[in-house]
């Protein structure tokens, strides 16, 4: 007996769902890459400031890294994720297609069983797929960690800065403590000293304003890094759950076709198991989408950070930059993240396909 016609609907639909709402991940991945463009374009303007040599250094190393990074990412995952929902796709068909042309019990599980070895075989690429995405995941998550030791770097600079600045004021306060003995004949030295004495608390002002939007950025740069970092966890949890429901389909698919012939109901029993199995595989595989939102959410904070680096006036205090910040979140695990909880590894979703 075939499976019925609801059923294969129903798979069809959900593959359907699951095309869809890659597409609109690929659309979220292309405006990212407009937002390092403009990242690039606003490191340049800090190239030509010379009081911001430093984050200009910062920026120039991580805005390639951020672009060649996100482009695996992109590539790999849009085409790990295509192959798997078109293939499944074709499973469906093969299977409805030999079922309803071959009525000779052996035959129909012969063929059936051809097909389900092929698909096998083309999993098998699928998930290697899949583990490279994952891997090129994890090297962003490693680059956002040597961003966030670049803060401390800038600090320490910002500090250095200040020691001279302090310095300076110092000599020009003893120069004009000379220039005032020396009389008449010190007046203009001692204009000059005020100058540099200006020129020093200029300086040690710029100073302490770099080092907090370095602080305030490197916070930022930790939170998201810690929400990737759970988020790369979970999702090769997931993978590993879908692999090991996959094999077991198949499994169970090629055991009972081999009796198929002569336990008809028990055929059609295993295709209604099967539908359901693919379904829930479908709901674990939604970690890709889980995962684009919370790359999108990150690249946005790092969009910001390079906002204030250009207008630390607009950037207010640390306290009410954390919690802009979490106005973007979207998913549990940001929030587990954000509080330094323990990020819950298992699938909330239930039996039905329900795409973020």
């Amino acid at each position: 007996m075939s499976p019925s016609p609801e059923s294969s609907s129903e798979l069809q639909a959900a593959l359907a769902r699951c095309q869809a709402e890659l597409e609109r991940e690929r659309d979220a991945r292309q405006a990212l890459q407009r937002q390092l463009d403009a990242c690039s374009a606003e490191r340049d303007a800090l190239r030509r400031n010379p009081s911001s040599a430093a984050l200009d250094e910062f920026f120039h190393s991580a805005l390639p890294i951020w672009q060649r990074q996100l482009e695996s990412v992109q590539t790999q995952g849009n085409g790990a994720i295509n192959a798997l929902v078109g293939r499944f796709g074709a499973l469906v068909q093969r299977i409805e297609g030999s079922v309803g042309k071959e009525r000779d019990g052996a035959r129909r599980s012969n063929d059936i069983g051809a097909t389900l070895r092929e698909a096998d075989q083309e999993l098998g690429a699928v998930l290697a797929a899949l583990d490279t995405a994952r891997a090129g995941r994890e090297a962003i998550i490693s680059e956002l960690s040597g961003l966030a030791g670049h803060t401390g770097e800038l600090r320490r600079m910002t500090g250095e800065v200040d020691r001279i600045a302090a310095q300076t004021k110092l000599l020009a306060l003893n120069a004009t403590i000379e220039a005032v003995h020396a009389g008449e004949a010190g007046r203009g030295f001692a204009v000059v000293a005020g100058e540099v004495r200006r020129l020093a608390n200029q300086s040690s002002d710029v100073a302490r304003s770099m080092g907090a939007k370095a602080k305030e950025i490197g916070e930022a740069l930790d939170g998201a890094s810690r929400v990737a970092d759970r988020e790369t966890a979970h999702s090769a949890s997931s993978q590993q759950q879908a692999v090991t429901t996959i094999h077991h389909v198949l499994e169970r698919f090629e055991a009972l076709l081999a009796q198929v012939s002569d336990k008809g109901a028990q055929v059609e029993a295993t295709a209604r198991a099967i539908r359901d199995d693919i379904s829930a595989m479908l709901v674990e595989l939604q970690f890709q989408d889980r995962v684009s939102q919370i790359l999108s959410q990150v690249a946005s904070e790092l969009q910001r950070g390079q906002h204030l680096l250009a207008a630390p006036e607009q950037a207010g205090d640390a306290a009410t930059l954390l919690q802009t910040m979490t106005l973007g979140y979207t998913t549990n695990e940001q929030w587990n993240a954000h509080r330094g909880d323990a990020a819950d590894s298992g699938n909330s979703g239930g039996g039905d396909i329900t795409f973020f």
